[in-house]
């Protein structure tokens, strides 16, 4: 028998207060985002009935049927791969976490200066050096996009994101969190007139390293629909 989404949910929320606790950080320093990509609206409904509104999803398609489903209150999270010709469908979205080119970020600000709406933009950093991973991988190359976003109105830089290698080896994957954390802080002091606040870094199998490397925001969905293994 299934452990019931409250109980998940409480399971995932308990972690996350002990890491924070481990880091000598206030709780509400990190916020929890349900990715949610690949589940029915009745799983998305039954978070939703636990007081989660904020929902992560990779794919546009999806996230957009989920949308008009779903209540209107939810804040929509696209931290999937973003291609520039899938930016016309995204003005549903309340912020892209994985913005790592300049095609893109134009094709996003011409859609949402249309819509007369605001993006809240992630740059994605490929801090593993994983090849099979999309992302920015070096500081100069982040600092040119950050440049180039920087000018679009309609897009709101507000950090940066990562996603660590899949592996238990806490040797790997905490220094992965350690480089998005100065990475930030460099951009901090090239563009002081952004906002390098948002740490989205941290997902079921490491959010607790992640936490205590800065992260601001988790990116939770295994723990939440399946529980802790």
């Amino acid at each position: 028998m299934q452990t019931p989404a409250s109980d998940r949910l409480d399971a995932v929320r308990d972690r996350l207060a002990l890491a924070c606790a481990r880091a000598r950080r206030p709780l509400d320093s990190v916020r929890l985002l349900a990715v949610t990509k690949t589940r029915p609206d009745a799983d998305l409904k039954e978070l939703y009935g636990l007081g989660i509104r904020s929902f992560g999803e990779n794919r546009v398609a999806e996230a957009v049927a989920k949308q008009t489903s779903l209540p209107s209150d939810i804040e929509w999270h696209m931290i999937g791969h973003l291609q520039s010709n899938k930016a016309k469908d995204c003005s549903g979205f309340a912020w892209l976490h994985s913005l790592d080119k300049q095609e893109t970020a134009t094709a996003l600000e011409k859609t949402f200066s249309r819509e007369g709406k605001c993006l809240n933009v992630l740059l994605e950093a490929n801090t593993g050096g994983e090849a099979a991973k999309d992302g920015v991988s070096d500081l100069d190359s982040l600092q040119r996009l950050a440049e180039a976003v920087a000018r679009l109105p309609h897009l709101k830089l507000r950090g940066l994101m990562t996603m660590a290698p899949f592996t238990p080896d806490e040797s790997i994957v905490r220094p992965c969190f350690v480089r998005l954390r100065s990475w930030a802080q460099a951009l901090a002091s090239s563009f002081p007139e952004q906002d390098w606040t948002t740490l989205s870094m941290g997902m079921t199998n490491d959010f607790e390293w992640a936490i205590e490397e800065g992260s601001t925001m988790v990116r939770i969905g295994t723990a939440l629909f399946e529980g802790f293994r």
